[in-house]
């Protein structure tokens, strides 16, 4: 596999990206925006004028690139999707003949890994470490998270995590008790936007457990992704699956069982994204959690002005 070694060119080009996508037009959509030093004034402006879920300024420092993130109006800590769109985005770049690359990208000052391959002219499979393990915050009131998005008490399984992860984000992750009660779920923003301000959330993460395969050490999950800002619901979240994944982790750790890898189907209405994230063991238990998926480049384009 080959290693990266950064060349700036001075463009100032986007792309536009489906991530976690089964197939084009699927998954979650991410603009990336590169070779030029935005302020983050200027990306909260360029990020509104795509009013792509999040938007994505990469710049290249050494031998990683460096990420900030937005979408249409603020700026965002962390972005699973849009962190692969960017890693996309510069391999499509730095060789439009390339195979395989990998090599490392800083997002807060923290710095992580990546590996790059090519499986179709426009696609690219994508593999991203997180750049730390997402921690146990707060758990949280079952009514309160219940009524925010219309469902019944009853409606939540109470035997699974509910509560927030921080993955860079601050995630809500709220057990559902069946495909049903995911699919009845109607987020209602202003009380969302109430919920949000209390306990100063970046999104709110529904999911159900569909299948649990002890022998393989692998859970499959539905997901729902809802916020009262931007988009109001994603079709993939990269953050809010590795919080998850954290949290079920910690979860059947405490009757002797260890998930090794989670497969997330999520939906917001037609388009669908498909997540994996995988884990990695250390001497000293679990050491990383990465996260996986397809690619595709869809546009491409230059930026003709620059706000102030």
């Amino acid at each position: 596999m080959k290693t990266l070694k950064l060349r700036s060119r001075g463009q100032v080009s986007f792309g536009i990206y489906d991530v976690f996508a089964a197939q084009p037009f699927g998954g979650n959509q991410a603009c990336v925006i590169n070779g030029y030093p935005l302020t983050d004034r200027q990306l909260l402006k360029v990020a509104g004028e795509f009013l792509s879920p999040e938007t994505a300024h990469r710049d290249g420092r050494g031998d990683a690139l460096v990420l900030r993130f937005a979408n249409s109006d603020r700026l965002i800590p962390r972005c699973g999707h849009a962190t692969l769109a960017a890693v996309a985005d510069y391999c499509f770049n730095f060789d439009p003949k390339f195979r395989a690359l990998s090599g490392s990208y800083i997002v807060n000052g923290k710095k992580a890994s990546w590996h790059a391959k090519r499986v179709a002219t426009q696609a690219i499979d994508v593999v991203a470490a997180w750049p730390d393990l997402p921690t146990f915050d707060r758990n949280l009131h079952p009514a309160q998270v219940a009524e925010a998005v219309a469902l019944d008490p009853r409606d939540i399984n109470l035997s699974l995590p509910l509560c927030v992860y921080d993955s860079g984000n601050q995630n809500a992750l709220l057990p559902v008790a069946s495909a049903k009660a995911l699919g009845k779920a109607k987020p209602d923003p202003r009380k969302l936007a109430g919920l949000f301000a209390r306990e100063q959330l970046t999104d709110l993460h529904l999911y159900f457990i569909s299948q649990y395969s002890a022998a393989k050490r692998r859970i499959n999950l539905l997901c729902r992704n809802v916020f009262p800002y931007g988009v109001l619901e994603e079709a993939a979240t990269g953050s809010a699956s590795v919080a998850l994944a954290s949290a079920v982790i910690k979860h059947y750790a405490q009757v002797g069982e260890t998930p090794r890898s989670f497969a997330f189907k999520q939906r917001a209405g037609r388009r669908i994204g498909l997540i994996k994230v995988v884990t990695r063991s250390g001497a000293g238990g679990l050491s990383e959690l990465r996260l996986q998926g397809r690619v595709v480049r869809t546009a491409t384009g230059r930026l003709w002005r620059i706000p102030k």
